[in-house]
């Protein structure tokens, strides 16, 4: 029996507030849960603040975790006849990188808001490989959020602030040590060659385009992907999804076009819940979607 994939996930675990309450979220929480889903031997390298309520969710995983200050808090709102804004409540401390580390497979680098530094934790990362999500270093807390939109209700607490994009200029030395990456077209907003540069020095690229597919990038050479038809219910986490999918099946030994059918596949499980309620789906139900995906290319 071939032994499951070690994989630990980097980043916040944080509040994703919903008019029902308060779920977790982040790409590190996602990523950890699904590849739990999917036989990996999962683990999570995270911090919360004092306020934490979603113990029960990550128990299990959790390998490391600091406790301070407040909980990272996002909630996505939708303007009338506009895209997609997030405000963001509160934001946790930095994740320091330890000395050393080993002992994984994979180490899945998905911060939320820049409290991954990519310098520090490709150092210490010894014998794995270094998989990384953009999106967690191209955000950044903006204006406060009732002065950015006035006209809406959902304005939150006083430290509410925008979400907004900003560039990100990584050392190439630092994108070198990486061996997997996973973004989506709308991180490239703003961002000049920044794929250009990630192609350039990172063996394996998945970039997704919503419900256009995606494309995969092996040594510099692209790759359409499609998608599975799903019933949308929540976007939230189909970008992380993805990309944990993708991240596993290259880990795991599939070829990068399969890896990301099974990224794919996986995200248009996650859409049809709310939060990450249809993570659990995916163990059973993602084998005959991937190769629908994969008959279709």
């Amino acid at each position: 029996m071939t032994a499951p994939v070690r994989v630990l996930s980097v980043g916040h675990v944080t509040h994703d507030v919903y008019p029902e309450g308060i779920v977790p979220g982040g790409c590190a929480y996602y990523g950890a849960r699904v590849y739990e889903a999917l036989g990996a031997q999962s683990s999570l390298f995270t911090a919360v603040g004092d306020d934490f309520r979603c113990q029960a969710e990550i128990q299990h995983l959790v390998a490391d975790c600091t406790t301070s200050g407040a909980t990272t808090c996002f909630r996505n709102v939708y303007p009338p006849n506009s895209v997609r804004v997030q405000r963001v409540d509160a934001q946790g401390p930095m994740i320091a990188a330890p000395g050393s580390m080993s002992g994984y497979d994979v180490v899945h680098l998905a911060p939320v808001m820049n409290e991954v530094n990519l310098g520090d934790w490709v150092q210490s990362i010894e014998t794995s490989v270094c998989a990384i999500s953009v999106q967690g270093w191209i955000k950044k807390a903006g204006a406060p959020f009732r002065e950015s939109y006035p006209d809406l209700e959902e304005h939150g607490p006083e430290s509410a602030r925008s979400v907004v994009q900003v560039p990100w200029t990584p050392d190439e030395a630092d994108l070198r040590r990486v061996g997997i990456a996973s973004l989506g077209a709308e991180d490239l907003v703003g961002q000049g060659d920044l794929l250009e540069r990630l192609i350039r020095n990172i063996p394996v690229v998945a970039c997704t385009h919503g419900t256009a597919g995606a494309d995969v990038y092996i040594d510099g050479r692209p790759r359409r992907v499609g998608i599975y038809p799903a019933t949308e219910v929540d976007p939230t986490g189909a970008g992380d999804t993805f990309a944990a999918g993708f991240i596993y099946g290259v880990s795991r030994g599939d070829d990068p076009v399969r890896a990301a059918c099974l990224g794919a596949a996986a995200a248009a499980i996650v859409v049809e819940g709310v939060g990450g309620q249809t993570i659990g789906d995916i163990r059973d139900g993602v084998a005959d979607r991937v190769d629908a995906i994969y008959r279709a290319l």
